[in-house]
């Protein structure tokens, strides 16, 4: 269709699609970036934060980052709901 991105998840998302639609989520990715192979997949990161307002360790976020973009998601968007900047830097780097 010519998008230059598909702004397409979060892990807020990812969490309700699980919890209250028993969804998921990993294979919706999967499936869309198969029907739409030429449009980037975009994800919404929260810093350091995974489907919790808990803060995760940085290494279960690289695992988190790796497995999104072996499912499809291509662009990353990183912003922090709590504006804590230190979280903000990590997940970027």
């Amino acid at each position: 269709m010519g998008f230059r991105a598909l702004d397409y998840t979060s892990s807020t998302h990812m969490g309700m699609a699980v919890r209250t639609h028993r969804e998921d989520p990993w294979e919706r990715i999967r499936l869309t970036h198969r029907a739409m192979p030429n449009t980037p997949l975009q994800f919404i990161g929260t810093g350091l934060r995974f489907i919790s307002w808990e803060v995760a360790h940085p290494e279960f976020m690289q695992l988190v980052h790796d497995r999104l973009v072996a499912n499809g998601v291509t662009r990353y968007v990183v912003l922090d709901p709590m504006h804590d900047m230190d979280a903000v830097r990590e997940s970027a780097r």
